[in-house]
């Protein structure tokens, strides 16, 4: 007997705990968040023999997979071409990615994050990945940008051209 009512206490033990536990257990929301890319030619530097492809800097695709795109070429230290994306500004900490075309985009994109407090860059090789690709965790984001000049002279730097394949910001609540 008991035995029996050890069981039973036990039981109503592990139901109390699975009970209390439930809402503490459940996933924190999220927000998604999607930022489509806007490209500047700087028009000035074209005329320049260092922008190798003169007044078109950058070229429209679609990727494997089917995503409207864009590429320029790698162009070592001398900027031709920016591509900037306009996140929400929140002040709270949110995960950003961005993504890598299947096709078009073989260099070392070096994504600049503009903030309140500073600038920083992360840097994307673009060569062995495709799709969305995690970048960082920052917070009071004003601007994501990268340019041609990324400190290499080979490879194409792609990005997806739409809103839903620019950047993605992920955002608990």
């Amino acid at each position: 007997m008991r035995t029996a009512l050890m069981a039973a206490g036990a039981g109503l033990g592990l139901l109390t705990s699975l009970i209390m536990a439930g809402p503490a257990t459940a996933e924190p929301r999220t927000q998604y968040y999607y930022a489509a890319a806007w490209v500047t030619v700087d028009a000035a530097r074209t005329e320049s023999p260092k922008c190798p492809g003169g007044r078109q800097q950058y070229f429209h695709a679609t990727d494997a997979n089917g995503v409207p795109i864009a590429y320029t070429y790698a162009n070592n230290d001398y900027s031709c071409v920016t591509v900037s994306f306009s996140p929400r500004y929140l002040n709270r900490e949110c995960d950003f990615s961005f993504y890598v075309p299947n096709g078009h985009a073989t260099a070392k994109v070096r994504l600049w994050f503009e903030t309140d407090d500073r600038d920083v860059f992360e840097v994307i090789d673009e060569n062995p990945v495709d799709g969305w690709q995690y970048v960082r965790s920052e917070r009071q984001v004003k601007r994501i940008f990268f340019t041609d000049a990324n400190g290499y002279k080979t490879g194409k730097l792609g990005w997806g051209m739409d809103a839903k394949h620019g950047i993605k910001q992920v955002c608990r609540v």
